[in-house]
């Protein structure tokens, strides 16, 4: 079983910026991928991997808002772990990311698992209605 969670962030600055803040958060080192496209910065570190990239096709989905966001980390778990220990590495790494994030206090998220599922959300103070991009 393969599951991935994902963190929007609605940030007002270019995605370089936003990888290296993240990166000093987590600890982290985001390296830009490329060639592409569309910029995208990942790191894979021994048990998990992330990859920043600017959300831009999504729809929003019940009480699930993603087109306020123009951001998102994709967060997945590498190794010949069971889904189970995976799973539970994964649900960690990003809940830890989400709370530096939120105690930042800079940018509105949304974690949500395979797309389907709210797992938290976090809207600053004097932020209301739909997030300006």
């Amino acid at each position: 079983m393969s599951t991935y969670i994902q963190i929007f962030i609605q940030a007002g600055v270019p995605i370089d910026v936003l990888a290296s803040q993240i990166g000093r958060l987590l600890s982290i080192q985001l390296e830009e991928a490329g060639p592409t496209d569309d910029p995208r910065y990942e790191y894979a570190g021994e048990n998990i991997w992330l990859a920043l990239i600017g959300a831009e096709d999504f729809v929003n989905d019940r009480d699930k808002n993603f087109e306020d966001y123009n951001y998102y980390l994709d967060i997945g778990t590498t190794g010949p772990k069971g889904w189970q220990e995976k799973d539970r590495l994964r649900l960690e790494f990003a809940r830890s990311a989400f709370d530096k994030l939120r105690a930042k206090g800079s940018y509105p998220l949304l974690m949500v698992r395979e797309m389907q599922e709210k797992l938290d959300e976090y809207i600053p103070p004097g932020t209301q209605g739909h997030l300006e991009r």
